[in-house]
């Protein structure tokens, strides 16, 4: 995944040249000026700055469409691999109780993991929403589902 930030003024003027291309196409016309009004927000106020970031594992597809260039820096943030590493971001995601981290711990101890961050937020919430006695046994499933514990040996 990659971690990407730019400034209000490309964006601004990508999603103008973007606005030019699909103005023939009066569905797209609407469609992109419904996303624009509830996703896009409001200019900062005088003074301030606005920092957007994105996030993609799909980076080909940004240079592609030229959008790439408006970011101004690209960081890449490797995919969890190891079992300790899993344990540490739910710490520090806190959606697990103590508990439930160990047993998650106990659970992962030796088997190859390979998940990224956004993947790993998504299963989360699905766990939590589990009575609190199935969280660990549907959060290890759906790594499982994912291919993403116990497919990569340590």
């Amino acid at each position: 995944m990659r971690v990407l930030y730019t400034s209000a003024h490309h964006l601004k003027s990508f999603f103008k040249v973007f606005y030019r291309m699909v103005l023939s196409v009066p569905e797209l016309n609407i469609h992109l000026h419904r996303v624009s009004l509830r996703h896009v927000p409001p200019p900062p106020t005088q003074g301030r700055k606005l920092l957007i970031i994105g996030t993609t594992s799909r980076k080909d597809v940004l240079q592609e469409m030229e959008m790439l260039d408006a970011f101004s820096t690209t960081i890449h943030i490797p995919n969890i691999s190891r079992g300790e590493q899993l344990v540490e971001a739910l710490e520090m995601l806190g959606s697990f109780q103590e508990k439930e981290r160990a047993d998650i711990a106990k659970a992962v101890k030796g088997q190859g993991v390979w998940i990224g961050i956004k993947k790993l937020t998504m299963l989360i919430e699905m766990a939590v929403q589990m009575d609190p006695e199935y969280r660990v046994s549907k959060f290890l499933t759906l790594l499982r589902e994912q291919g993403a514990l116990g497919s990569i040996p340590i």
